[in-house]
């Protein structure tokens, strides 16, 4: 079991300045988190004791997370009946290092230790509308990669994003991002990025063992991994606006490794997606969201371990690779009737690598969403699950606290 304590959640266009582009009180693209700061509001809460996004006076601005989950699930799985977990235990910090740059920190608690999960220094000094990241940090894909798992809409993460990018994505590496307006209803973002390694967090299972993929530490600047995302959004009228993204990650150069086997190298793999989001309604009253987003693997996308030699000795055994495209798709609506309540629907389905060959996924997910105030929540939640030939429900019950300044931004 993994437990997190996470010390700082990065904005990742905290720092746009709402004077610079002025819409009403900052940018608003469709599917925003519904906790939402912008640098320039760090007033004290004094009525609750808690802080805005950015308050930090003459210290670091601190948060404390705390998401819990019981759940209990039944069908074709290996361990069933019900559980109960304290996800994550997270810390945030995060300051205004001068008028032009502002850092924060994300430490994780697990059961080796801890680790420093994001730790990066946001540069603003080209101007209001650029933006050079750097340090170790999510990745830039589609809308949800940047966001903690306890920060999204469902329970999880969706089924082809963590197929295909597994449930966390982030690294050590620098990036750039800049935006321009649209005349007076919508803007363009770019981003570009240059990591030293973009393996997911998480890897999947191959047939019951698991083949990691590993890249050097040293490698030619040609052999870095790269990321890119071009969005726009437009106020399409006074209650409604639509969003469009391209997202790309290239993984040039990385080899592929199990336990005492042959190591196989000279591998590579690049992920492209497109997404959309549209949302509609009235401030403070009922909202619809409407959007999803479709994956496309391509590469040396499938490892396994062949056990073509003799049957149980492992001494003869070779990792298998396969470069057979690899596709998936999530679709979802949410609707919130006021500020508190929202319930939703969405449907995911994905080619998903499994010892060394493609098995077919999906996922339904049903949740409803009730937050007490901006601090606290709780989700409940049903996913019915297949791969291949195998069925699986689960019931979820989330809770999510948040203390201090747990500040969101822009994500588009």
């Amino acid at each position: 079991m993994r437990i997190a304590t996470t010390c700082g959640l990065a904005a990742a266009l905290a720092s746009v300045s709402t004077t610079a582009f002025a819409q009403g009180g900052g940018f608003s693209t469709p599917g925003m988190p519904t906790r939402s700061a912008m640098p320039e509001q760090a007033k004290q809460e004094t009525a609750s004791g808690q802080t805005s996004g950015f308050t930090s006076v003459f210290n670091p601005a601190f948060a404390f997370v705390v998401d819990g989950i019981a759940d209990h699930v039944s069908g074709d799985v290996e361990e069933e009946g019900f559980g109960l977990a304290l996800r994550s235990a997270e810390l945030s910090a995060k300051s205004w290092i001068d008028p032009t740059a502002w850092a924060y920190m994300v430490a994780v608690a697990e059961e080796e230790g801890i680790s420093v999960e994001e730790a990066a220094i946001h540069y603003k000094g080209l101007g209001d509308t650029h933006t050079i990241r750097a340090g170790r940090f999510f990745a830039d894909f589609g809308k949800q990669m940047q966001a903690h798992v306890h920060d999204l809409r469902t329970v999880d993460r969706p089924l082809p994003l963590r197929a295909y990018l597994g449930s966390e994505l982030g690294g050590d590496g620098v990036q750039w991002d800049a935006w321009t307006p649209m005349g007076d209803d919508g803007a363009v973002r770019w981003s570009v990025g240059m990591f030293a390694s973009l393996v997911p967090h998480e890897h999947g299972e191959e047939g019951g063992v698991e083949v990691e993929r590993h890249i050097a530490d040293r490698k030619d600047l040609g052999d870095l991994n790269f990321t890119a995302r071009l969005t726009s959004f437009r106020d399409l009228n006074e209650h409604t606006t639509l969003q469009v993204g391209a997202s790309f990650l290239a993984v040039p150069e990385y080899a592929a490794e199990f336990d005492d086997l042959d190591e196989v190298e000279g591998l590579s793999q690049t992920v492209v997606g497109f997404d959309a989001t549209y949302g509609f309604g009235e401030d403070g009253g009922s909202k619809w969201t409407l959007g999803g987003e479709y994956l496309l693997a391509s590469g040396d996308t499938l490892l396994g371990v062949d056990d073509a030699g003799t049957a149980g000795d492992p001494t003869d055994d070779a990792i298998t690779v396969g470069d057979e495209g690899l596709g998936g798709f999530y679709v979802f609506a949410d609707w919130a009737w006021d500020s508190t309540n929202a319930v939703g629907v969405q449907y995911a389905q994905a080619d998903v690598a499994d010892a060394g060959a493609v098995a077919d996924a999906e996922e339904i997910d049903l949740y409803y969403t009730r937050h007490f105030s901006e601090y606290h929540r709780i989700r409940l939640a049903v996913t019915q699950a297949s791969f291949g030939d195998d069925d699986s429900t689960r019931f979820a019950i989330q809770y999510t606290g948040f203390v201090g300044a747990h500040a969101h931004g822009v994500n588009w």
